[in-house]
Parts: C-alpha cells; sequence; structure tokens
C-alpha cells in the first residue's frame, strides 16, 4: 500500500490516512498521520484549520478479520498427536491424521487411539527417538491396541479396581514359610485391624503379596 503524493488523493472518501509535516510546538516533530474525509476534492481533517502541510495519503487499512481462524486438526487429534511419542526423522503430521479420521469411520474408538499413543510413549521412554515407529504407519497397523493397557491414565484407574477384585483372594502366610514375608503381611494387617492378633498364620490378599514380590 505505502504512501502516495497527496495530489493523486481521491476527491471523495470518508476515511483515508493523511501525513501532515507541520511541526507539532510541544514536541518538535511532524504532526504525523491523522485521519481525515475528503469532500469535493478538499481534506477535512478533525482538529485542524488553517492551511495544514498535508503532503502524502494512503487508504485507511481495513479493520482486522474477526472471524476466527479456521483450525486445520479438531482438538481429538491435536491431543493424539500430543501423546504420541516424538520421532527422530520424518513423521508428517496430515498422513497420520488421514489414517485416524479412517480409523474413526471403521468404528474405532478415538479413546482407544488415545490411550494407545500414551502407552506407547510410555513404552518408548529412555529408548532412541530414531525407533519410534511413523504414527501414519502406527495408525495403519492398529498398533494401539497393543499399548493401550500400557497407557499409565488407564493403569491409575484400573489398580485399585484389581485390588479390590483380589481382596477377596485371601492368602494364608505362615512365618515358618517365609519370616520375612511373613513380617510384611503382619504389619499391613496391624494397620487396618489395630486389635488382630497374628498366630502362626496371618491372611492378607494376593496382591499384598504380589505387591511383596515387587519391591
Amino acid at each position: 500500500m505505502g504512501w502516495r503524493d497527496i495530489k493523486t488523493a481521491p476527491r471523495d472518501a470518508n476515511k483515508i490516512l493523511i501525513w501532515c509535516a507541520d511541526i507539532n510546538s510541544e514536541t518538535g516533530n511532524p504532526i504525523g498521520t491523522v485521519f481525515a474525509q475528503v469532500r469535493s476534492g478538499n481534506i477535512i481533517a478533525t482538529g485542524m484549520f488553517g492551511d495544514w502541510k498535508f503532503t502524502h495519503w494512503q487508504p485507511d487499512p481495513d479493520p482486522p478479520s474477526s472471524k476466527p481462524k479456521k483450525q486445520k486438526y479438531p482438538d481429538d487429534f491435536e491431543a493424539f498427536w500430543a501423546a504420541y511419542p516424538k520421532r527422530e526423522g520424518g513423521n508428517p503430521k496430515e498422513p497420520a491424521f488421514k489414517k485416524w479420521k479412517a480409523r474413526l469411520k471403521s468404528d474405532v474408538e478415538k479413546e482407544e487411539m488415545l490411550a494407545g499413543a500414551r502407552g506407547y510413549a510410555f513404552a518408548m521412554r529412555g529408548k532412541d527417538a530414531q525407533y519410534v515407529a511413523m504414527a501414519q504407519t502406527w495408525i495403519g497397523q492398529a498398533r494401539w491396541e497393543q499399548y493401550a493397557a500400557q497407557d499409565p491414565q488407564v493403569r491409575q484407574q484400573q489398580e485399585p479396581q484389581a485390588k479390590a477384585a483380589q481382596s477377596d483372594n485371601l492368602v494364608k502366610i505362615g512365618w515358618r514359610h517365609n519370616e520375612e514375608l511373613y513380617d510384611f503381611a503382619a504389619r499391613w494387617k496391624l494397620e487396618q485391624e489395630p486389635d488382630y492378633r497374628c498366630g502362626d498364620f496371618v491372611s492378607v490378599p494376593q496382591w499384598l503379596v504380589d505387591e511383596f514380590y515387587r519391591r
């Protein structure tokens, strides 16, 4: 766009930008840019009187668009993409998005693919990023089925349920069989039931035994 010679200004316009070369008495600088109207070739600038030195003009720029920028990818895919582990090398987003959409059309739940992406990221922790599969290949091969169970969020939700399910499966631990395990189980039992009297055996849920051996 740029500034143009004032002689080329339109004869009629509701609003243009003009450059006033007159000196501001307070700052000592040119007054500068001013909005003005043009009527029958006469420039009318609000608050200005006399023979002002208008040297250049330019059209009033269009205001910025109020329309929100269209989002290229839906939020659900962006969540998947953010969860998918970063890959060293090429991993184009657009082909992965097309594969993702195709899977949705074949009745695959977006939550399944998201859980699989989180599980895959968890499984790839500490491993070389060059071995991360391209997302389009990973989706095309339905590999979320392999990794969804490793999603930390899913595991966090399932662990309390699993423990509750195992609470009915009690195991008798004898101190002669495994004294260290017996002490571990007895301490837990007394925390749960302070009045409990431990004998030669103590009965605890199977998940507690599993937890002992995972330490």
